[in-house]
């Protein structure tokens, strides 16, 4: 997100890691010195802006297990001999999109400016733990796309 390559998890989650890059991992330069180690001219795009938008709401979260079992010859020791499940999850809904620009001079080098991209999807969150999934909503791959994230989405 910082070096304005978008798409993966952090960014874009519906898009695949780097696919709005500008064009910079389109093609290796090849070394001199070495043919077989390549790199790449440029990283990503020169600017870059993103836009999120996430809606959050909550449900409750409550089951258990046959209650209170004991026999009748067990001494009566005041708990019950069950399990039970009390929590409070969070779902989520969320959109996204972002879009990439190079300079003049980056054009040159086969670089070229993003379109627009969207993705839309959601997730369930339990603390900060969340799993969740996304679709982008134009481009030539429009499989879902599933993360985990440890932490929030921001």
């Amino acid at each position: 997100q910082y070096q304005h390559a978008s798409g993966g998890a952090g960014a874009l989650p519906g898009y695949s890691l780097f696919s709005a890059d500008c064009g910079a991992r389109r093609i290796p330069v090849v070394r001199s010195d070495d043919p077989n180690r390549a790199f790449y001219p440029y990283y990503g795009c020169d600017r870059s802006a993103l836009v999120s938008a996430e809606y959050r709401g909550g449900f409750d979260l409550h089951f258990g297990g046959f209650g209170y079992w004991r026999d009748d010859d067990d001494e009566d020791d005041g708990h019950e001999h069950g399990w039970t499940v009390d929590s409070h999850p969070n779902w989520i809904v969320f959109f996204d999109a972002g879009k990439g620009w190079v300079q003049n001079e980056a054009k040159l080098a086969g670089a070229a400016n993003t379109g627009a991209l969207y993705d839309v999807g959601g997730g369930i969150l339990i603390g900060d733990f969340g799993i969740y999934g996304a679709v982008p909503l134009n481009g030539s791959d429009r499989g879902m796309k599933f993360f985990i994230r440890l932490g929030p989405r921001f």
